[in-house]
């Protein structure tokens, strides 16, 4: 697979979400805070590790994914810990993996991750949005980490 840049670009630079919660899309584009994930939400005995975040409703459309990792990922052994957005079967698809282990977490916007993905069109509401974890060791060793997943998400009339 190629690898994407993981510098912010796309139409929505500069722009200062407002969060909602994802209970009813709207036909303008808007901003929904997906999950809040501790180290502990991706532990388990394996170096891989996919949550289910959001599944599109029928005509729905991702425009943009933000991962921002908040408190530094940490674990015994690890020399790495990544994080991408996908969905099943290309788990790649909205951002390319993103090593939380070194990152340095930011509360502002320019340090986000913004990575504006192929948009993607749900026509029967089963297309689901995944983030998954990826260590060296089991992802059971972790001690510390969290991350806030947002998309922007709209609905096609």
């Amino acid at each position: 697979m190629p690898i994407r840049s993981t510098q912010a670009k796309g139409p929505y630079i500069g722009v200062n979400p407002v969060y909602v919660a994802p209970t009813s899309p709207v036909v303008s584009p808007t901003w929904f805070r997906l999950g809040t994930f501790a180290h502990t939400a991706f532990q388990i005995t394996a170096p891989t590790n996919s949550i289910a975040l959001y599944t599109l409703p029928i005509k729905g459309v991702l425009h943009a994914v933000h991962v921002v990792p908040t408190v530094q990922f940490a674990g015994a052994g690890m020399t790495s810990y990544r994080v991408e957005c996908g969905i099943l079967g290309e788990l790649d698809r909205y951002t390319p993996l993103y090593d939380v282990l070194i990152a340095t977490p930011s509360a502002t916007e320019k340090q986000m991750i913004l990575l504006n993905p192929p948009s993607q069109e749900s026509l029967s509401g089963t297309s689901a949005l995944l983030i998954t974890a990826v260590s060296d060791v089991n992802l059971s060793l972790s001690t510390a980490g969290s991350l806030y997943v947002n998309a922007l998400i709209s609905v096609t009339p």
